[in-house]
């Protein structure tokens, strides 16, 4: 869990003659960044990311050089710095290069401001951040990670519980830094700005969640040039902007297009972040964003309550096989945004995700409705012919015959229709219901239609799949039928 400003934000220490501040939440390393440096000092980042921290380094420094590896980072990163003439942007790996190798001549830094991924390991990032100092030759270095931070922490608890104060270790020279004040009052004579409250809640109204949230709010139902915008606002946020993100996924009631938007943001932050909060896994279009950033980065799902399902995705979107069970959960869901996540399937890779849902509807005996809308999605796939999905379906065909009924597009269910007519175990059956769709459509007499329905049942089909079919088609044509199936028809049918 993020710790507050407030609650003990920075430990220093001393190794090899130099002053080591260590942090955990962005927020301190962020306040440290606007507060600490003084106007007349050099600064050189590892880490830089998309320039969050770098902007306001650039506001207090004299110079900044900011090191950072990913392509699509650097391209943030010079947009959020361009204005800033005394940012260097630097395209190398701060593990494995050197300011030799970086930038030519003799250089030096007043300070170094090390963030490699608050997670990342904290031996190697100190390893990174003496070797990177000596060559600077730089006497006060800033890290954040979270993991070095802990340790700190319950060495200096530790130390304060036995009492110790003094020694050759570290642990006598821990300190904490409460209000971020101290430092700033040492060197205020130098020209180190010092953390005003306006300054404080400046640094908190940049990186808080709640902005996150008000950015996230506007996307939901903005024009595409604003939601351009906001999109660009949000990815400098990063991680902070993932759970609001994941709400309006996961929102039913919002606009497709500010949804869209929203899981187009979650795969870009998730793949350049290492930690993925649970509430982006609380949907399936959740689940989905975090799969499409995992898979573009080649990255495993982790282990998590939902891994199976996301393993599943991710293996989708990076080419693997195609889970049945899964599109077929996809299709037949209530949310708009989960059968758009199936049809772009079946529209990416036609025969095997065509094939893999006929499969999956023959095999498992999913309700009416949930069938008649996989008989629908699979209307989208060019390729996947009639024959071939009554084929793929295998032996259930007088079952699935009568789901045709509850398929919207009229001309692929007429085709459907007739696909299922060439077959021996279904023959009898598809015929008795074309006649039957065609005489609703043309909204036959009563008698008649009393007469079509009996022959649908009499042809083989069973009299529940037959009055749940019809329930589930959407034409008002099919309302009178309905009618009619639940009336003494059905009664004499079913008794």
């Amino acid at each position: 869990m993020r710790r507050a400003i407030e609650g003990a934000p920075a430990l220093h220490f001393e190794a090899s003659g130099r002053e080591v501040s260590v942090v955990s939440a962005v927020e301190a390393y962020r306040l440290i960044a606007a507060s600490w440096v003084a106007q007349s000092e050099v600064v050189w980042e590892l880490g830089a990311a998309t320039g969050a921290t770098t902007a306001l380094l650039a506001q207090a420094a004299k110079e900044v050089v900011a090191v950072e590896k990913a392509p699509e980072k650097l391209e943030k990163l010079r947009r959020m710095t361009e204005e800033h003439g005394k940012v260097r942007v630097v395209a190398a790996d701060a593990l494995t290069a050197s300011p030799r190798d970086a930038l030519e001549g003799d250089q030096r830094a007043d300070w170094l401001f090390v963030d490699l991924g608050g997670d990342a390991p904290p031996w190697r990032t100190m390893a990174v951040a003496e070797r990177w100092a000596e060559a600077l030759a730089c006497g006060r270095i800033v890290v954040r990670n979270t993991k070095l931070y802990e340790a700190l922490m319950s060495c200096r608890g530790s130390a304060d519980a036995h009492g110790h104060s003094g020694g050759n270790g570290i642990l006598p020279m821990l300190h904490s830094d409460h209000a971020l004040e101290a430092r700033a009052t040492q060197g205020a004579d130098e020209g180190v700005r010092a953390p005003t409250p306006v300054l404080l809640e400046w640094v908190r109204e940049a990186t808080g969640p709640e902005v996150a949230a008000r950015l996230v709010n506007e996307l939901a139902g903005g024009t595409y040039r604003q939601r351009k915008r906001l999109t660009e606002a949000l990815s400098r946020l990063g991680g902070a902007a993932l759970v609001p993100l994941a709400r309006l996924v996961a929102d039913k009631t919002a606009p497709m297009v500010g949804r869209r938007a929203a899981a187009d943001m979650i795969s870009e932050i998730v793949a350049g972040s290492s930690v993925i909060p649970d509430d982006l896994q609380s949907s399936l279009p959740g689940q989905w964003a975090v799969a499409r950033g995992l898979a573009g980065r080649g990255r495993e799902p982790g282990s998590s309550g939902r891994a199976a399902r996301l393993t599943e995705l991710v293996a989708m979107e990076q080419g693997g096989a195609v889970k049945g069970e899964l599109l077929a959960a996809m299709v037949a869901d209530e949310d708009e945004f989960s059968r758009f996540i199936a049809r772009r399937q079946l529209r990416k890779r036609p025969q095997d995700a065509a094939q893999a849902l006929a499969e999956e509807i023959g095999r498992k005996g999913l309700a009416a409705r949930e069938t008649a809308r996989a008989l629908e999605a699979l209307g989208v796939c060019e390729g996947a012919t009639p024959q071939q999905v009554v084929e793929w379906c295998g032996d259930a065909g007088a079952r699935l015959a009568c789901a045709v009924l509850g398929v919207a597009d009229q001309q692929w269910a007429a085709e459907l229709l007739a696909a299922f007519a060439q077959t021996p175990q279904a023959r009898q059956v598809a015929e008795a219901l074309e006649a039957l769709r065609e005489a609703a459509q043309r909204r036959a007499k009563r008698s008649e239609l009393e007469r079509r329905l009996a022959k649908v049942i009499a042809a083989g089909a069973s009299p529940e799949d037959l009055r749940e079919a019809i329930a589930a088609s959407p034409h008002p044509w099919m309302r009178r039928v309905a009618e009619l199936s639940r009336s003494r028809l059905w009664l004499a049918a079913t008794a």
